[in-house]
């Protein structure tokens, strides 16, 4: 599968009444195989206040996520283990961070 979003904000500062504007996109690829395991890979940009002082940030994640009961259609969901590797680099501030995000995920 393949998604993408994108993202407008506006929004008035009540104090000054400056506008504050973002924009932003965000992309998601992965694929499911039939053994249970779905690779994931996922890129996003932002720009923040575009109006005043304008901050660049790019996002990196890719990992996996393994589904156990991956054989029984109905409950296919019902368990699900990730683990991703994250990147934020605020390029602005030339600021750079790395995380490694692991979740186990029940649905009932």
């Amino acid at each position: 599968y393949w998604s993408c979003e994108g993202l407008y904000r506006y929004q008035l500062d009540t104090l000054t009444s400056r506008p504050v504007y973002a924009i932003g996109a965000y992309s998601q690829v992965g694929y499911y195989m039939p053994f249970g395991l779905e690779p994931v890979a996922r890129v996003g940009w932002v720009s923040q206040d575009r109006s005043f002082d304008p901050r660049q940030t790019l996002w990196l994640n890719a990992g996996v996520n393994y589904y156990p009961k991956y054989n029984l259609s109905k409950n296919m969901n019902s368990i699900k283990m990730s683990i991703h590797y994250t990147s934020e680099n605020r390029v602005s501030e030339q600021s750079i961070a790395h995380g490694l995000v692991v979740r186990l995920q029940m649905s009932f």
